[in-house]
């Protein structure tokens, strides 16, 4: 497989090898199937003028095939385009720009390092609102039921660390009890700044070995799939949330809030709420306040609280020290707020529970 072979996008139903679209121009849903035990697509959009183009390159052990279109093209493609489904699992890694992900009837934004893993049984279908670039990643059953398999017969006792790892529970709670209509979503932590350099990295990688495949490519690509599970499943790097389709449109974001105030000890103005989470402030109060039954300030709180409950229990730092690492610069605002979450004051609950 050494270089690109064109296929068109506008058929009623669309069969490349080891890949068919079942109903593509149904009203209601489309079928996604694939023979290969894995497959990539790459989705590149230059912008949304009629100038501009959308271009998919897919990859599997049987194919590499590429198409472009103008976006006036696409917007008409689009336009007819049904929610689908798979009979394989699919990782989208949002690695520039932002897409809307229509999921069933709820609508989310992903930003670029965010991603999410479909099920089998998530209908769902994105949606290009400007510049961005998208991997995703197909597997099936049989590809996770070898993974599984393997990691029990090797030799490193540290692999089997991961078959606690949170995507991997996902599968194979899957396949073991099949027909739930489930996501995982994987949000950057704060303090993570490189998840889009390294999403870049690790997909670069699996692209080029796909493409230009030499001996030994198949462990390659089993190596490099697992190198970003392992990256998006680790609580260093990522939140995830693992989401059914009777969750509420905005737990999902309460969700994201919740992590960032959690990231942060509370001390994150609205404002970088706003710009993260790509909602107005006022929504993300209203927001808060339906889960929390709190305003953002007094939810943001419980976290900052929690943080220095756990500085003065945990370490010698003085009270003044805590508060500066707190971002307090009055110190009667600081006992004001921990007595109302404790009742007692900083000196006190340090001597009680040490």
């Amino acid at each position: 497989m050494s270089k690109y072979d064109f296929f068109q996008m506008d058929a009623p139903t669309i069969n490349t090898p080891g890949f068919k679209v079942r109903n593509s121009r149904s009203d209601i849903d489309s079928f996604h199937c694939m023979d290969t035990s894995f497959q990539l697509t790459y989705e590149c959009c230059s912008g949304v003028s009629d100038a501009d183009y959308m271009t998919f390159t897919i990859l599997s052990p049987v194919q590499a095939l590429y198409t472009s279109m103008p976006m006036d093209g696409y917007r008409a493609f689009n336009a007819d385009r049904p929610l689908h489904h798979h009979d394989y699992y699919e990782f989208m890694f949002v690695l520039d720009g932002e897409i809307t992900n229509r999921i069933e009837d709820k609508v989310y934004t992903y930003r670029a390092g965010t991603c999410c893993l479909m099920n089998r049984n998530v209908r769902h279908v994105e949606i290009f609102n400007g510049p961005a670039k998208i991997m995703f990643l197909g597997l099936t059953p049989r590809f996770f039921s070898e993974l599984l398999s393997f990691y029990k017969t090797e030799h490193f006792n540290g692999e089997l660390d991961s078959l606690n790892d949170v995507v991997l529970q996902f599968i194979e709670a899957d396949m073991i009890t099949p027909g739930k209509k489930e996501y995982l979503d994987f949000f950057p932590i704060f303090q993570n700044m490189s998840s889009i350099t390294r999403l870049h990295e690790l997909t670069d990688l699996l692209f080029r070995t796909s493409l230009n495949p030499t001996y030994g490519a198949s462990y390659l690509v089993r190596g490099f799939i697992c190198s970003l599970i392992n990256y998006i499943s680790t609580e260093t790097n990522y939140h995830v949330t693992h989401l059914n389709l009777e969750a509420k449109d905005d737990f999902l974001l309460f969700s994201h809030i919740s992590h960032l105030l959690e990231d942060t000890d509370g001390r994150i103005t609205r404002q970088a709420l706003t710009d993260i989470c790509n909602y107005s402030g006022n929504h993300i109060n209203r927001t808060v306040k339906k889960y929390s039954g709190m305003c953002l300030f007094d939810y943001s709180m419980t976290f900052c609280m929690k943080k220095a409950a756990c500085l003065l229990v945990e370490t010698d730092a003085p009270i003044s020290e805590i508060m500066e690492q707190l971002n307090f610069n009055n110190s009667n605002h600081f006992y004001k707020i921990f007595k109302e979450h404790y009742q007692t004051t900083p000196l006190k609950y340090r001597k009680m529970f040490r």
